[in-house]
């Protein structure tokens, strides 16, 4: 009987190319991958994952070496499948990365290491819709696109392609066996592609049925996109929460379209990145990155350029449940929302700069629940 090589298949995202979809097939599919020999060790976040929400999957526990002492590998002749967009940034750390390698050397377990990227623009549209609704990003696609690197988080900016680079380095440096997939070829058929390019596992129809028609993470329609700004712009604190998270929950089937921008504004970003990009590309025999021209972009625009939002009556009556259940949490604010208010009252205005955007972004959310 032949035996199964044993494997250790560490997905790393990176950031909208498909990893909830696939983590929410993952932990549907848990008992069922299992007995197809791939072990998709236990996180918290498939709870989240098997109700279609946006997870971080199971990656960080790679970071725990408690974990890789304990159940990483533990079983020969299997196939581990971690999977985590934080590993984009995380495993890049030296120590880390050794952690993980020398773990596997020591037991028998090969080492493969999954990142998929996009096409330039369309990644970048992507990327500037999750930081409208998630992080209250105030400003349009265009300054997005030739923003310093500074303005927003490296991972969700078109200088997230500087993250791929430094993948391929250490690839070819440390001998990585380190896969490249272009998120545009495999979208349509995502999970069975995935599974069979980098686990040669190959699903059934049945064992793929979960996987169909599985919505997760959608992003914001071109007009619900304009209205989150607007209230990113003037509401303190997660605006999202009422706005683009009940609209992605309760409105999972809105065509989503390009966000436009101008064809000079594509000149001045293309000439921007070619180096980055033609640097890239020098890495890959395939599945490179390319600049898809403007003309094919513009067919995709959901619309010019315009000052008008049109929304459907299911959108308009989504939000106008949320927003009236927001107002009524700040006439009657619970007294945990007090406690939270009071706590960043009397942190100091000097020691307010030292803390991440992340946590006060989070102590607001919990201020206005």
């Amino acid at each position: 009987m032949k035996t199964r090589a044993s494997r250790l298949i560490i997905h790393i995202g990176g950031p909208k190319t498909g990893s909830s979809a696939l983590q929410s097939f993952i932990a549907l599919q848990h008992d069922t991958l299992e007995e197809r020999g791939v072990v998709a060790p236990f996180h918290p976040n498939f709870s989240r994952a098997k109700l279609g929400k946006n997870t971080a999957g199971n990656g960080s526990l790679l970071l725990d070496p408690n974990h890789l002492r304990k159940d990483c590998c533990a079983v020969p002749e299997k196939i581990y499948l971690y999977s985590s967009e934080s590993l984009f940034q995380g495993l890049l750390d030296d120590a880390a990365l050794s952690r993980v390698l020398d773990l596997a050397a020591e037991k028998g377990y090969a080492v493969t290491i999954t990142v998929m990227t996009r096409n330039f623009f369309e990644f970048a549209n992507s990327a500037w819709n999750q930081i409208v609704k998630t992080s209250g990003y105030r400003k349009n696609f265009s300054e997005f696109l030739l923003a310093d690197v500074e303005e927003s988080n490296l991972a969700f900016s078109p200088w997230n392609f500087k993250i791929l680079l430094q993948w391929l380095v250490l690839a070819k440096d440390r001998k990585l066996d380190l896969r490249v997939i272009n998120y545009e070829t495999y979208k349509k058929k995502l999970i069975e592609r995935f599974f069979q390019a980098v686990l040669d596992v190959h699903l059934s129809p049945e064992e793929l049925r979960l996987g169909k028609g599985l919505t997760v993470n959608r992003s914001l329609s071109v007009d619900e996109a304009m209205l989150q700004i607007e209230f990113n712009k003037y509401f303190k604190g997660n605006a999202g929460r009422f706005i683009a998270e009940p609209l992605i929950e309760q409105m999972g089937d809105i065509k989503q379209g390009l966000q436009y921008f101008s064809e000079e504004t594509y000149t001045q970003v293309v000439d921007k990145f070619s180096p980055l990009i033609r640097e890239i590309n020098l890495h890959l025999d395939s599945e490179k990155v390319v600049f898809t021209p403007y003309d094919v972009l513009e067919r995709k625009f959901g619309g010019t350029a315009r000052d008008s939002i049109s929304l459907e009556i299911g959108q308009v009556e989504v939000l106008a449940r949320s927003i009236s259940e927001e107002i009524i949490r700040h006439k009657n604010p619970s007294r945990r929302s007090l406690f939270y208010w009071a706590a960043v009252s009397l942190i100091p205005s000097g020691l307010k700069k030292l803390i991440p955007s992340r946590i006060k972004n989070d102590l607001f959310s919990r201020i206005n629940r």
